[in-house]
């Protein structure tokens, strides 16, 4: 169940990340009639696939919570990590509701915006080729921009794990 856990909040973050990619650096690229469109459809994908994986994660509690209640006065399943299944059970609307809200607000950081001036400043060089700007950015942008996304990933997860404590020295 942790590395379950562990897993999918990673990809949460992650998935929070790539919303954050497109509705900030990856917008600047789109211009012409179906940019709008794009730029809401690539925005509205991510916010679909972290549904998704929200959806999934309420249908393990659901099935936790069953096995729970299957496994009723039988010590031995108890015993065999029912405290942490329990744990999650009591633990997930929470958790699952500060990752939504987490997602939803995700500030903006320093790095963050150093990386976004950096983006500003290779377009006004090098005009709006996506590929030619990112793969052009030196080494200290380039990592700026790691920096930034892996902060937004830890975000999320670091939302997640004050409600499911119980994974913490697990994940770290």
């Amino acid at each position: 169940l942790a590395r379950i856990l562990k897993n999918n909040i990673n990809f949460l973050g992650n998935l929070a990340a790539l919303k954050q990619w497109y509705k900030i650096v990856r917008q600047l690229f789109f211009s012409g009639a179906f940019g709008s469109a794009l730029h809401s459809g690539l925005c509205w994908q991510c916010d679909a696939a972290i549904d998704e994986r929200l959806k999934q994660m309420d249908i393990l509690s659901q099935k936790a919570s069953q096995y729970l209640e299957d496994c009723a006065g039988d010590d031995s399943a108890a015993s065999a990590g029912g405290s942490k299944i329990r744990a999650f059970v009591n633990a997930w609307p929470g958790a699952r509701q500060a990752i939504r809200d987490c997602v939803n607000s995700l500030p903006e950081d320093a790095s963050g915006q150093s990386f976004l001036q950096a983006v500003e400043k290779a377009i006004s060089e090098k005009g709006q080729n996506y590929l030619a700007v990112i793969s052009g950015l030196g080494q200290n942008e380039a990592d700026m921009g790691s920096n930034w996304l892996y902060g937004v990933a830890k975000a999320v997860e670091e939302k997640a794990l004050l409600h499911l404590n119980f994974l913490q020295r697990i994940v770290q």
